[in-house]
């Protein structure tokens, strides 16, 4: 069995132990800090990206707003896709794993392409 001591001689293990005891508390804070920070970026992920061409359209005479839902299929790729053109100057970016609500056209071109994970 291993001797968890250090030598009276060795000052480098012994110097070792002393910092790790004294600097506990401190990388026991930073470790939940970056826990947090993980978390996070965890629940951000989860949030669906909304690509379905939802308008609004403003009426003249009463000033009232009406949103026009277009119909949305939810999708999500099986890999990152940056800048992808489909249409005249619709750009999208797709994280891979990351879920999106995009128009049926749009799902239907990236099932055709192998892009969509099942």
């Amino acid at each position: 069995m291993a001797n968890s001591r250090k030598r009276p001689a060795d000052f480098t293990g012994r110097q070792t132990e002393k910092l790790a005891a004294e600097h506990a508390e401190e990388q026991a804070a930073k470790a939940e800090t970056v826990s947090m920070v993980t978390a996070k970026a965890v629940a951000a992920n989860r949030e669906v990206v909304d690509y379905s061409g939802k308008s609004a359209v403003e009426e003249a005479e009463d000033g009232t707003t009406i949103t026009v839902d277009a119909p949305s299929v939810k999708v999500r790729v099986n890999s990152t896709i940056e800048m992808l053109t489909f249409g005249h100057g619709n750009h999208y970016d797709f994280e891979e794993g990351r879920e999106y609500s995009v128009s049926p056209a749009l799902a239907a071109h990236l099932e055709s392409k192998g892009l969509v994970w099942h």
